[in-house]
C-alpha cells in the first residue's frame, strides 16, 4: 500500500476516534471505523483481537461486547454503542 494511502486511512480512522472526558484515553465504537475502513464488522473485530493476543494482551480487557441492541432489524437488531 502506497504511503499516501495509508496516512489518508490514518487521518481517517483519527478522525473517528472518541475521547474519555478527564483523559487523553482515545476510543472508538467498533461500528464506526470499520465502515471507513472498508471491512466486514466480524472480519475486523476477528483481526482486532487476534493482533491484541499476539502482543501478548488479553482481549476482554481491551474489547467490550454488544452494550445495546437495536431491534429494527427483523430477527433482532444490531449492535448500538
Amino acid at each position: 500500500m502506497k504511503p499516501d494511502a495509508i496516512k489518508q486511512m490514518k487521518n481517517r480512522f483519527d478522525a473517528l476516534s472518541q475521547r474519555v472526558p478527564g483523559t487523553n484515553r482515545a476510543f472508538w465504537f467498533a461500528r464506526n471505523p470499520v465502515g471507513q475502513l472498508g471491512y466486514a464488522l466480524q472480519t475486523a473485530m476477528k483481526r482486532a483481537m487476534a493482533s491484541c493476543e499476539t502482543t501478548g494482551r488479553t482481549p476482554d480487557d481491551h474489547f467490550c461486547g454488544i452494550t445495546n441492541m437495536d431491534g429494527s432489524l427483523a430477527g433482532g437488531g444490531h449492535a448500538q454503542n
